[in-house]
């Protein structure tokens, strides 16, 4: 199970204890950088962002809850696909095209690993794309983990998710 996908700058791998229930596996090349409590404990600056991420985090968590709850295969692929826009064009991107609203991500998780982290089954991904594509919200890409998103602002309705709300 894919329990939380983090990004660059995000801390990961908390425990109160030595073990740890589940580990962290790069699905692109990172830099890790490994802090001792005690050294975080000791540190404003690191206790000032740490805070912001678990409060960004939990935040984060809650919406995946729910997403998994209430929405339906088709509302969690869009969601997923909008939320890997979201950050990898923050504020504005110069990969969109405003006029016709289009952009082009990569997804650096396989079809299985969204299955995983959606709760849905292999086959269902697959045909969920397939829908999507049929549909023409988006595209699959020629090459792996592509996905050209024709119109950003129709696929974010059809996510039904308040990560659009922006």
């Amino acid at each position: 199970q894919i329990v939380d996908l983090v990004r660059a700058g995000d801390f990961c791998g908390f425990s109160d204890t030595e073990e740890h229930s589940c580990y962290c596996e790069a699905l692109e090349p990172v830099m890790l950088v490994a802090h001792e409590r005690a050294a975080m404990m000791a540190s404003p600056a690191l206790q000032r962002q740490l805070f912001m991420q678990m409060d960004r985090r939990v935040n984060a968590l809650y919406q995946h809850a729910v997403a998994l709850g209430r929405q339906t295969a088709s509302e969690r692929v869009a969601s997923l696909i909008m939320k890997m826009f979201f950050e990898r064009c923050p504020k504005s991107c110069p990969d969109v095209d405003f006029n016709r609203k289009a952009a082009t991500i990569r997804m650096p998780m396989t079809r299985g690993e969204i299955a995983d982290y959606l709760g849905l089954t292999l086959e269902t991904v697959c045909r969920t794309l397939t829908e999507l594509d049929r549909t023409g919200l988006i595209k699959v890409g020629q090459t792996r983990g592509e996905i050209q998103i024709s119109n950003v602002c129709r696929l974010c309705l059809a996510a039904k998710t308040d990560i659009c709300a922006r």
